[in-house]
């Protein structure tokens, strides 16, 4: 295949919080996919030259990976962080690096103990969320004219079992979408962390900050306001760059049908 067949565009994904709409975080019971959608020139120029810049400039190198809950807890290669002149310049730093780096957020949240209460029936959030944000997806790359050219979704690798339930979902979507995905073709691809994916390593930063903002929406969140202004579709991205589920003025879930994008 040709570079002329594939996509202008490459989505890494990550999420944060347990897929389980059974199991229960008293403190964090959320579950977000955040997908980073990237101009794979924007991505080669202008967020490696950040995010490696960022790295270098830490550690000396950029083999260090960059890893959400690591950063909070401030462990391993973040110990550091607890002295706190040191974290406030990391934490200045990082977000003037990812504030600088182009790229656009597609996210699906649930509010697991809202939505326990509406939607009863056992459900994997983390499928559900996915056929959601693929369907922005689509949109998405029609708006960017990229009919008929492949794009791949990279994903970070879970376990083995939970890797082949998504491969199978995620399968299960396209043949929902057949029309949507002879126009616009995507491809799943599981990656590990080590393989030190930039791209992986925004969408793990961003995941977090879209759950606490979810969870609680009118709590200060200086990384959600940096994050806000990358959705699809900003400043008018509910339910397109942003989805929150279930909808805080409905008292009954109703699962949205996947847009016709011919009538848009």
């Amino acid at each position: 295949m040709y570079d002329r067949d594939h996509s202008e565009y490459v989505i890494y994904g990550d999420e944060s919080g347990d897929p389980s709409i059974k199991s229960t975080c008293r403190e964090y019971s959320v579950f977000a996919l955040a997908l980073c959608v990237f101009s794979k020139q924007s991505y080669i120029t202008d967020v490696m030259k950040h995010m490696k810049g960022f790295k270098f400039a830490f550690w000396g190198h950029d083999m260090t990976i960059l890893h959400s809950r690591k950063i909070r807890k401030q462990i391993e290669d973040f110990y550091f962080l607890q002295n706190q002149s040191l974290r406030d310049l990391f934490m200045t730093r990082l977000t003037t690096s990812i504030e600088s780096s182009p790229f656009t957020v597609i996210s699906t949240s649930i509010n697991k103990s809202s939505f326990r209460e509406m939607y009863k029936d056992p459900i994997d959030l983390y499928d559900f969320c996915l056929e959601s944000c693929l369907e922005k997806v689509y949109r998405f790359l029609q708006e960017k004219e990229q009919n008929g050219r492949l794009t791949h979704l990279i994903i970070e690798s879970r376990m083995p079992e939970e890797n082949r339930s998504l491969g199978l979902a995620f399968h299960r979507i396209l043949e929902k979408n057949r029309d949507l995905q002879h126009r616009y073709p995507l491809k799943l691809i599981f990656a590990d962390k080590k393989v030190n994916s930039i791209g992986l390593q925004l969408a793990d930063l961003i995941a977090y900050p879209i759950g606490r903002h979810v969870l609680n929406p009118e709590e200060k969140n200086l990384a959600f306001e940096i994050v806000e202004r990358k959705f699809f579709q900003y400043p008018n991205y509910l339910t397109m760059g942003l989805d929150i589920l279930p909808e805080r003025n409905k008292t009954v879930f109703e699962k949205q049908k996947t847009p016709d994008l011919s009538e848009v």
